[in-house]
């Protein structure tokens, strides 16, 4: 039977949108990927703040060309050093082998499997690299223009995005053996209670050499990661 080329063109060009529909990551900032910055002791003056690990959190969405998955990681432990009601600096470990895939599309089998293919040498080898590190290496007041009628309530992790960010945040950011310098928008606010941060952006796994790829030939995994990070950090007893 002789094959129509125009059809032929089409269910291919068709086809390709799908794919690209399927893979897109979430609509957000992109980081600022560059070298590793350089890294300033806070002076003798400031006042450390801990963060609190149970409030604390980080959230993930990664995406490939039949699907999405989410999940958490949570904090071991941080500081934020403060002077004068300005953040110096400070650092916060991520707990690597709390990794875990919390998709409710997937059943708690499937979920437990991703959990544990996370963790292995495909992706973050958590045996050998336990812990991830952001060591906060700047704080600059955002240069944008507040939103007069922002929404309040748009600070959930799937809107992708921080309402209008108060700062933009540098720092190295080290996943297993690689570290690198990175920018970010962030909202942040400080309290007679402490602080809390919220930042929300995409980074390229491949910056970090998770260079992992599904083997199946129709799935097409997403180089971008989406990251949304929750923190507060209490500020000392008096």
């Amino acid at each position: 039977m002789k094959r129509n080329p125009l059809k032929n063109l089409l269910f291919f060009a068709a086809a390709s949108v799908l794919a690209v529909a399927c893979t897109s990551a979430p609509d957000s900032d992109e980081a600022q990927v560059g070298d590793v910055k350089e890294e300033k002791e806070a002076s003798a003056e400031a006042v450390a703040y801990a963060v609190d690990t149970d409030a604390s959190v980080i959230e993930w969405i990664g995406t490939k060309t039949n699907g999405r998955h989410n999940g958490t990681v949570q904090l071991q432990s941080g500081t934020l050093q403060v002077k004068d009601g300005t953040i110096e600096n400070g650092e916060f470990v991520m707990d690597m082998t709390t990794i875990l895939s919390t998709d409710e599309k997937m059943d708690e089998e499937n979920n437990t499997k991703l959990t544990g293919h996370l963790k292995s040498a495909d992706f973050f080898k958590v045996e050998e690299y336990p812990s991830a590190k952001f060591v906060l290496t700047g704080v600059e007041v955002a240069d944008q223009p507040v939103e007069e009628n922002a929404d309040e309530n748009t600070e959930e992790i799937d809107q992708y995005r921080v309402t209008n960010p108060t700062h933009m945040i540098s720092g190295n950011l080290t996943i297993r053996d690689v570290t690198k310098g990175i920018t970010f928008p962030a909202k942040v606010e400080m309290t007679d209670k402490g602080i809390t941060a919220i930042a929300k952006f995409n980074i390229n796994r491949k910056d970090w050499n998770l260079d992992y790829e599904i083997s199946a030939a129709d799935i097409i995994l997403n180089n971008t990661i989406h990251l949304g990070i929750n923190l507060v950090a209490n500020k000392p007893s008096a």
